[in-house]
């Protein structure tokens, strides 16, 4: 249980907050019957006499109370103060203390070093630590909230080989006006700012009580800031972003004209197919129309008859060859589709005056992508020299052309049932199989050939599918969609096999 003289002393306590002093005696005394220790008073408002209690201003190592020539209510008043510790000197202790009526900040070259309010409480800043030979400053920041208004200091410093230092509030010190910047590091006043006012000795009027305490504040040396918050890395930081910046800039501006370069050429290529169909195929058409009713109109066995006829054909295979050439000249067919579709029209086309018959499998995932102008020139070039190797040489009954996507290649193979062949003899002998590996290799790829005696042959083509773009619209179609017009299937390949007529 609580005992009553407990109970006693925190009415006191509240008796003391609410200002009620007179009645402090007559209550201490009928507690006990003993007369109470000293109890500093702490009144709510300056006082008009001296404190009963007995104290020496002196002691405490400061000086008056400074403020500028102007006091009012809400105000805020800069000071400041320099002073120079004496070069090659060692600080062995030093001590600043600051006391404001109502509230401070307090500042040591710039670094905060802690606040206070309420002129009954004293701090004392242990700043040995941090206390270097050479010029320093010491700024506050003091509020005045109503009526007087004063801050007193006092800093000694004691260092070896040379006097102590001694520095306490006095007219010394400099009221810097609101509109100064930086203020709190700067190490030299400016001439124009006014010298502070001392309103009053410590310890006199209208601050006669002793402080009731004096707070005791350590202050350590800063940390090092990691290196990330350095200078030096900042800056590094920022100059890295603005190259990278700049870099991206000027990249996009470089991507933008070989856009517009890209479409101005695919915009002439897309003009040069078209003149090409429209002059070249059709007169073309007209000269193997026009021969063959010249042809029919003369005898069989006559020798222009033969003429005629050597002449449309000619003229057929240069209608072939142009189509060839419009179609890789024509941006509009740049597709791996495209080049699939064509491919597969060609080794059919092909392949009808021979008795071999024409297979097709194609698979019905092919990636929509752009296939650019080496690429399928080159790779179809490849085939062309495929097929035409196995028509001459292979013996074969059927002729097949496989296109596949085989991660992260694309593959096109062409392959055959006929007698096959020594791989090792042919390369020796002939420049065909080198140039097909010429051309792979021209554009990233591999060509690989399986053969054996009496075991057909496969040519496979293989080239990554990192070499060619992605399309920005949506596919049309499936890449089965070939002269046969078929739609794809869930079937993983699409398979078309051609007899030849009979």
């Amino acid at each position: 249980m609580t005992s009553r003289s407990t109970i006693r002393r925190h009415i006191l306590v509240g008796i003391l907050t609410l200002g009620v002093l007179p009645l402090l005696p007559a209550m201490a005394d009928g507690a006990n019957g003993t007369s109470p220790p000293a109890i500093v008073s702490r009144p709510r408002g300056p006082r008009s006499s001296r404190s009963t209690e007995p104290w020496l201003p002196a002691e405490w190592g400061v000086g008056g109370y400074i403020w500028s020539s102007h006091t009012a209510d809400k105000q805020t008043v800069h000071l400041w103060r320099g002073f120079e510790v004496p070069p090659k000197s060692t600080v062995t202790k030093a001590s600043l203390r600051v006391l404001a009526d109502n509230g401070f900040v307090v500042m040591l070259d710039g670094r905060r070093l802690g606040m206070g309010s309420d002129y009954y409480y004293m701090t004392e800043y242990d700043i040995s630590e941090v206390l270097r030979p050479g010029r320093h400053t010491i700024a506050i920041d003091a509020f005045n909230e109503t009526h007087q208004a004063g801050v007193v200091v006092g800093l000694d410093v004691l260092v070896n080989d040379a006097p102590p230092i001694t520095l306490v509030s006095d007219t010394s010190w400099r009221v810097v006006p609101d509109s100064a910047s930086n203020w709190e590091r700067q190490l030299d006043p400016d001439p124009s700012w006014p010298h502070a006012v001392e309103v009053a000795a410590f310890g006199s009027l209208p601050w006669i009580d002793p402080p009731l305490r004096m707070n005791s504040v350590h202050v350590s040396p800063e940390e090092e800031p990691a290196f990330w918050r350095r200078g030096w890395f900042q800056a590094l930081v920022a100059a890295v972003g603005g190259a990278a910046a700049v870099a991206c800039l000027m990249l996009a501006t470089r991507l933008v004209a070989e856009s517009r370069a890209r479409e101005m050429l695919d915009r002439e290529r897309a003009r040069i197919a078209r003149d090409i169909h429209d002059e070249l195929g059709a007169g073309l058409t007209q000269l193997v129309l026009e021969g063959e009713v010249a042809r029919t109109e003369l005898p069989p066995a006559s020798e222009t008859h033969g003429r005629l006829e050597s002449i449309c054909s000619r003229a057929r295979a240069l209608a072939e060859a142009m189509d060839e050439l419009v179609w890789a000249v024509n941006s509009r067919r740049d597709t791996l589709r495209d080049f699939v579709a064509f491919a597969s029209k060609y080794v059919r086309r092909f392949l009808e005056p021979t008795t071999m018959r024409c297979r097709l499998d194609i698979a019905s995932d092919l990636p929509d992508v752009v296939c650019d102008l080496p690429v399928r020139r080159n790779l179809l070039l490849a085939v062309k020299e495929a097929v035409n190797n196995a028509v001459k040489y292979s013996a074969a009954s059927q002729i097949c052309l496989r296109v596949e996507r085989r991660q992260p290649m694309l593959v096109v193979a062409v392959e055959d049932d006929g007698r096959g062949f020594d791989l090792e003899a042919s390369q020796e002998a002939g420049n065909g199989l080198a140039n097909m590996n010429d051309r792979l290799r021209t554009i990233g790829g591999t060509c690989r050939i399986t053969t054996a005696p009496g075991a057909g042959c496969r040519v496979e083509f293989e080239v990554p599918l990192a070499r060619f773009a992605k399309r920005a619209e949506p596919p049309s179609a499936g890449a089965d969609l070939l002269a046969a017009g078929r739609r794809p299937t869930a079937a993983r390949h699409n398979t078309l096999s051609e007899p030849h007529p009979s």
